[in-house]
Protein backbone atom coordinates (compact mmCIF):
# COMPACT_ATOMS: atom_id res chain seq x y z
CA UNK A 1 0.00 0.00 0.00
CA UNK A 2 1.41 3.36 -0.96
CA UNK A 3 1.42 6.47 1.25
CA UNK A 4 -1.50 8.06 -0.61
CA UNK A 5 -3.73 5.03 -0.01
CA UNK A 6 -2.71 4.91 3.65
CA UNK A 7 -3.62 8.58 4.06
CA UNK A 8 -7.06 7.91 2.55
CA UNK A 9 -7.57 5.03 4.99
CA UNK A 10 -6.49 7.26 7.88
CA UNK A 11 -9.00 9.91 6.81
CA UNK A 12 -11.71 7.29 6.55
CA UNK A 13 -10.95 5.95 10.02
CA UNK A 14 -10.84 9.50 11.42
CA UNK A 15 -14.37 10.16 10.13
CA UNK A 16 -15.50 7.31 12.39
CA UNK A 17 -13.48 8.64 15.33
CA UNK A 18 -10.81 5.93 15.08
CA UNK A 19 -7.18 6.96 15.58
CA UNK A 20 -4.08 4.79 15.87
CA UNK A 21 -0.63 5.85 17.00
CA UNK A 22 1.49 4.17 14.31
CA UNK A 23 1.24 3.28 10.65
CA UNK A 24 1.70 -0.38 11.54
CA UNK A 25 -1.44 -0.20 13.68
CA UNK A 26 -3.31 1.25 10.71
CA UNK A 27 -1.99 -1.54 8.49
CA UNK A 28 -3.13 -4.15 11.01
CA UNK A 29 -6.58 -2.56 11.27
CA UNK A 30 -6.89 -2.45 7.48
CA UNK A 31 -5.79 -6.07 7.15
CA UNK A 32 -8.33 -7.09 9.80
CA UNK A 33 -11.11 -5.17 8.07
CA UNK A 34 -10.27 -6.61 4.66
CA UNK A 35 -10.06 -10.11 6.15
CA UNK A 36 -13.48 -9.67 7.75
CA UNK A 37 -15.01 -8.52 4.47
CA UNK A 38 -13.43 -11.47 2.64
CA UNK A 39 -14.94 -13.83 5.23
CA UNK A 40 -18.38 -12.27 4.77
CA UNK A 41 -18.06 -12.65 0.99
CA UNK A 42 -17.06 -16.30 1.37
CA UNK A 43 -20.08 -16.95 3.61
CA UNK A 44 -22.33 -15.19 1.12
CA UNK A 45 -20.95 -17.26 -1.79
CA UNK A 46 -21.64 -20.48 0.14
CA UNK A 47 -25.17 -19.32 0.94
CA UNK A 48 -25.79 -18.38 -2.69
CA UNK A 49 -24.51 -21.79 -3.79
CA UNK A 50 -26.98 -23.47 -1.42
CA UNK A 51 -29.81 -21.27 -2.63
CA UNK A 52 -28.92 -21.95 -6.27
CA UNK A 53 -29.01 -25.66 -5.50
CA UNK A 54 -32.48 -25.22 -4.01
CA UNK A 55 -33.75 -23.35 -7.06
CA UNK A 56 -32.40 -25.95 -9.49
CA UNK A 57 -34.35 -28.68 -7.69
CA UNK A 58 -37.62 -26.79 -8.35
CA UNK A 59 -38.80 -27.41 -4.80
CA UNK A 60 -41.21 -24.86 -3.36
CA UNK A 61 -39.92 -25.47 0.18
CA UNK A 62 -37.26 -23.15 1.50
CA UNK A 63 -34.27 -25.12 2.73
CA UNK A 64 -30.50 -25.16 2.89
CA UNK A 65 -28.02 -27.98 2.46
CA UNK A 66 -25.51 -28.31 5.29
CA UNK A 67 -21.87 -29.34 4.84
CA UNK A 68 -22.81 -33.00 5.24
CA UNK A 69 -25.43 -32.83 2.51
CA UNK A 70 -28.40 -32.82 4.90
CA UNK A 71 -31.48 -30.84 3.90
CA UNK A 72 -32.46 -28.25 6.54
CA UNK A 73 -36.02 -27.00 6.06
CA UNK A 74 -36.42 -23.37 7.03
Amino acid sequence: MDDEALQRWKASFAKSGVHYETDSEYHEAIDNLVGFIELLLEIDRKEQKSLNYMNEKGDDQLYLIDKNGNKIIL
